[in-house]
């Protein structure tokens, strides 16, 4: 019963870098994860306020809707007793039904949103309500602080990861230039009784260290470190392009916020 065993000997680094590439990849898909993850947040809490925005408008367009009925009562008088022309009338019936029909929209708008946060919650829109509750105050503090914590956005580190990925494999393919090294031990027993096996006369070992090496390929490892390379630089693109869309995305919210901080402390 021959016993075959061949162990390779990482001389130039080969399988360090495949494993060091393989668990970059690895860390970049878990950071893909944790950005799935906030994405899905993000769009919850976003319906979520939305929604309270939306109900905060409709208590406005009902006020609104209370105080045009009340008006187009008045209007009416005032014709009926030859003060006010019928145009009157008409604008005043006009600005209830408008109003009316803004707040119609308003609860459609509500419902749609409503059944979007349904589903990113993972129930059914018709077994899902939200009741209406009172406006937040005030919103989130947004600290600009937030710009030094930039590399840890996963979006960040998944791109981090991937670039050095690529850059490991950039080492594997220059290792296809050096030989193979290895170790090859073999094993057999002469014995053919069994109970001779276990015994140092009925076995046999052997070992050797081999190396082979590819001396003619056309190319083909030359134009796989130039792709690796390519890859590389398109993965560092790729970063470069990731933070600064991510510096921009915040500058664009601390600005919105700040602007609406302003109309605030304009309408207080």
């Amino acid at each position: 019963m021959p016993v075959d065993v061949s162990w390779e000997l990482d001389v130039w680094g080969r399988i360090r870098r495949s494993v060091e590439s393989n668990e970059a990849s690895a860390q970049a898909s878990a950071a893909d994860l944790v950005a799935a993850r906030l994405s899905a947040r993000a769009e919850v809490a976003q319906d979520y306020f939305l929604i309270q925005s939306l109900d905060a408008q409709k208590r406005l367009l009902d006020a609104s809707v209370v105080a045009f009925q009340k008006s187009l009562e008045l209007t009416n008088h005032r014709y009926n007793a030859g003060v006010a022309s019928r145009g009157d009338v008409l604008q005043a019936q006009t600005q209830l039904k408008t109003t009316q029909a803004q707040a119609i929209d308003l609860g459609v708008l509500r419902a749609q949103t409503e059944h979007a946060l349904a589903v990113l919650l993972g129930k059914a829109p018709a077994d899902f309500s939200l009741s209406v509750r009172p406006a937040v105050a005030e919103p989130p503090v947004f600290l600009a602080a937030c710009r030094k914590n930039l590399v840890r956005r996963p979006d960040v580190a998944s791109a981090e990861r991937t670039m050095a990925a690529a850059n490991a494999q950039i080492g594997v393919a220059q290792s296809a230039y050096y030989p193979t090294v290895a170790i090859n031990t073999a094993g057999d027993f002469e014995s053919e009784s069994i109970g001779n096996w276990f015994s140092v006369l009925g076995r046999f070992w052997s070992a050797g260290v081999s190396a082979t090496q590819k001396l003619f390929d056309g190319g083909l490892r030359r134009s796989k470190i130039e792709s690796a390379r390519a890859v590389y630089q398109q993965n560092v693109a790729a970063y470069r392009q990731t933070v600064l869309t991510g510096y921009q995305e915040v500058e664009d919210d601390l600005g919105r916020t700040a602007n609406s901080r302003q109309r605030g402390a304009s309408t207080r």
